[in-house]
């Protein structure tokens, strides 16, 4: 340890310099080297520099934000980090994308530490609530409160009955949870009716 070591040269009558310098295996604080090298012999009051570690080098952290998951870690281990993993439901993400980065891109990491990825992932699935008949309010506050998106499209009728009423929807059944709901909503247009005179 630098404590020790500057004791011990001082005890010896040495002057005692310091240089910091990283390094990927010694430690902080510890000593890689010393100039002149240990085993010279040296007048006393000679200046001895000691060259500590100051830890691991600092990389800079590339973008992964975006990646697939497997060119992420790729990427990130050959920067030379780690990689620790989080997955996150995401309705609108492809399933294995990298949403997010910890530390951020650009910034820079001491080599061989961690980078903390949030990984995107299907959510699960629920049950579509079937508005099929409903008004449009209805039915969107229904889906809506079942956790779906809504889109809402027209088609000519020509029931008067299913006026302004859902008469289908897409997807039924079972859908992702904030996936959209397409429902279609009937529009009744009354047949125009055109009187004719006789001309005697």
């Amino acid at each position: 340890p630098r404590s020790e070591a500057i004791k011990e040269l001082e005890e010896l009558g040495f002057e005692v310099r310091e240089e910091q310098r990283s390094s990927s295996t010694i430690t902080a604080n510890r000593v890689i080297e010393t100039r002149p090298a240990a085993g010279q012999e040296l007048d006393r009051g000679t200046a001895v520099t000691l060259v500590l570690s100051n830890g691991k080098p600092r990389v800079a952290v590339p973008k992964v934000v975006g990646q697939a998951l497997e060119d992420a870690q790729a990427e990130l281990a050959s920067a030379g980090f780690t990689v620790s993993v989080t997955r996150r439901e995401d309705a609108t993400a492809e399933p294995g994308t990298v949403l997010t980065q910890t530390p951020a891109a650009g910034t820079s990491a001491a080599e061989g530490s961690s980078v903390a990825l949030v990984v995107a992932r299907a959510p699960a699935e629920k049950t579509v609530p079937s508005v099929i008949g409903s008004s449009e309010a209805a039915a969107r506050s229904d889906l809506q409160a079942a956790g779906f998106k809504v889109r809402t499209v027209t088609e000519d009728v020509d029931d008067p009955t299913q006026d302004g009423l859902v008469t289908a929807q897409s997807p039924q059944g079972k859908a992702a949870a904030g996936a959209t709901v397409t429902i279609t909503i009937g529009t009744f247009n009354a047949p125009t009716t055109t009187t004719t005179t006789e001309v005697p």
